[in-house]
């Protein structure tokens, strides 16, 4: 016989069709759906239009516009376009392409447009219009991006040729023959990789930063690239966040016998790769980038909430997305906290109560042994709708895919990005019994907040779940 108190703490159902709904909208948007950029271009154009009339407009939009498109290393590729202001995306990296001598429908598939800037960064579409996009930067950075009106009122973004988010490694393989559009990819590459949005084991750190060293610099020549030659060049070569790791300890400036071990290390691999060939350097820089789960993503900030000794508290995170992998890293350590496969997670983006920020919650298997118990996080971010609209793209185009990498971690990595979860505030789910064995308060209570502003009238209330 059950007992009151034993009918007490048993987990009472809860209801998880937020996930469902979202998962059925994903397969039912369009492209331009999907696009929070497009919606916010077209609405603010409207007002635009509205508020001043067309004339003015269609007078100016045959001026000749003088433009400089940047790519990965802060190149610049000055263009003057007739009626610039309403070129399209599409037509803008076209220029590009015929400037580099580069094949148009390949390079397509693997380079695209962005508008990026310290504060923001965006993939445009083929038919966004650079020009008007610029105009409502500063409306997008008040809705998307944490800044002050001084940083918005200062942000100047500029376009540039990134690698398209779109592409997966299987691809982008095939490209390897080219010797113009590796050079390109190894650039974003490496610049991804010196700003930390890819935390690596050091040694992997120092096996890129020695082919780094090596097309940079040549053949190694040893009365150059002397141990303090490479100390003082180190900085160029490694995110900051390594630095500490990798120089080795110094005295009034002279390094002390002992300390400079992992500058020895950088040295002879630098020796071992410099005389192979700038191609197969690219080549080799690219593979080891490949392997890891956020090459090739799309870079978003946000908070969620970690534990601490005595109490928790919201740390500061880097979200990277590609084709098949979802990462949460630490911003402040670069600790990778989660790595989830996109296929095996389910998302959706709720509004947070009046004052703060989205917030988008993730489900992922808890355990990989026991597929019943499943997890959820929470990120709150400005960014929250791009991440939903940019997990709902990869989602449907993972299911148009019939082979090609399923999104395996490489066995290499599988400890290093091991997910952290003892150190994040989160939910278990039992799917099995369909009930919640464990939400701590404060997440419940954000979660239903922001849930009140979707509930409908038959929805299971969360307040049922048993913590």
């Amino acid at each position: 016989m059950r007992t009151k108190r034993a009918e007490s703490m048993r987990p009472k159902p809860l209801d998880l069709q937020w996930f469902h709904r979202n998962e059925i909208a994903a397969t039912e948007s369009t492209d331009e759906q999907l696009s929070p950029v497009s919606e916010m271009i077209v609405g603010m154009t409207e007002m635009s239009l509205a508020a001043k009339g067309d004339g003015s407009l269609q007078r100016r939009s045959s001026e000749p516009l003088e433009l400089c498109i940047f790519l990965p290393d802060q190149r610049g590729l000055q263009f003057t376009v007739a009626e610039g202001r309403q070129a399209n995306a599409h037509q803008f990296i076209a220029l590009v392409w015929a400037e580099l001598g580069l094949e148009k429908e390949m390079t397509q598939r693997t380079l695209a447009l962005w508008m990026c800037s310290p504060l923001l960064s965006i993939q445009l579409k083929g038919h966004h219009v650079p020009f008007k996009l610029r105009k409502l930067w500063p409306h997008l950075l008040r809705r998307y991006a944490n800044a002050s009106e001084e940083q918005i009122f200062q942000d100047e973004p500029l376009l540039m040729v990134r690698r398209n988010v779109m592409l997966t490694t299987d691809q982008e393989v095939q490209f390897d023959s080219e010797p113009k559009l590796l050079e390109l990819l190894y650039l974003d590459a490496k610049d991804c990789t010196l700003r930390g949005y890819r935390p690596f084991p050091v040694s992997d750190y120092t096996r890129l930063a020695a082919i780094q060293m090596a097309i940079e610099w040549g053949p190694f020549d040893s009365k150059i690239h002397t141990l303090n030659f490479i100390r003082d060049a180190v900085e160029d070569f490694f995110p900051e966040h390594v630095l500490s790791s990798i120089r080795g300890w110094s005295l009034f400036g002279w390094t002390i016998s002992g300390c400079a071990r992992a500058e020895a290390a950088i040295m002879e691999q630098y020796e071992d790769v410099s005389d192979l060939p700038v191609k197969e350097l690219h080549k080799r820089y690219l593979q080891l980038n490949r392997q890891h789960p956020g090459y090739g993503s799309a870079v978003f900030f946000g908070q969620i909430e970690q534990r601490g000794r005595w109490r928790t508290r919201n740390a500061p995170v880097i979200v990277t997305i590609n084709c098949f992998w979802l990462t949460v890293v630490d911003q402040t350590s670069r600790v990778p906290l989660l790595t989830m496969s996109i296929g095996r997670t389910k998302w959706c983006c709720l509004e947070g109560a009046q004052g703060d920020d989205p917030f988008l919650a993730l489900l992922f298997p808890s355990d990989d042994y026991d597929s019943r118990l499943k997890r959820m996080v929470v990120i709150a971010s400005k960014q929250a709708t791009f991440m939903e609209a940019l997990l709902d793209s990869m989602a449907t185009a993972q299911e148009g895919r019939s082979n090609g990498n399923s999104g395996r971690l490489d066995e290499a990595y599988e400890t290093f990005f091991k997910n952290r979860t003892d150190l994040i505030v989160s939910a278990v789910f039992d799917l099995r019994d369909g009930v919640c064995l464990e939400m701590p308060d404060r997440l419940r209570e954000r979660w239903l907040q922001s849930a009140d502003h979707v509930r409908e009238p038959n929805d299971y209330p969360l307040e049922q779940c048993a913590t």
